[in-house]
């Protein structure tokens, strides 16, 4: 008989079972969370006038198809949500948009 080693090692830390406990939290959870422009009814009814003014079209190429709401100025640096600074842009242009992707104010 051949004796093989255990292939779990015990960890040192672990000892018994622990136990936890979940307290309340200090600030409750508020009941309206902004879960982004995408569920925003304000920037979806902005969005839905401005398909109806502008005919849906894309801004530089005309495409009808994967429209986005584009801020002409973004807000970080100014811009508001004004029908004159948005415009609607297909993916594809709205991907090549300077701003699009920017995430180096987060850092």
């Amino acid at each position: 008989m051949t004796k093989y080693r255990s292939r779990s090692i015990p960890n040192p830390y672990l000892k018994g079972e622990e136990l936890t406990t979940l307290t309340a939290p200090e600030v409750p959870i508020p009941d309206n969370v902004w879960l982004g422009n995408a569920q925003n009814d304000e920037w979806r009814k902005l969005q839905e006038e401005i398909k109806a003014e502008r005919k849906a079209k894309c801004a530089v190429c005309g495409s009808t198809d994967d429209l986005d709401l584009h801020q002409i100025k973004a807000r970080r640096i100014g811009g508001t949500d004004v029908k004159e600074n948005l415009q609607l842009l297909c993916r594809r242009c709205h991907g090549q948009t300077s701003s699009f992707g920017d995430h180096s104010r987060l850092q």
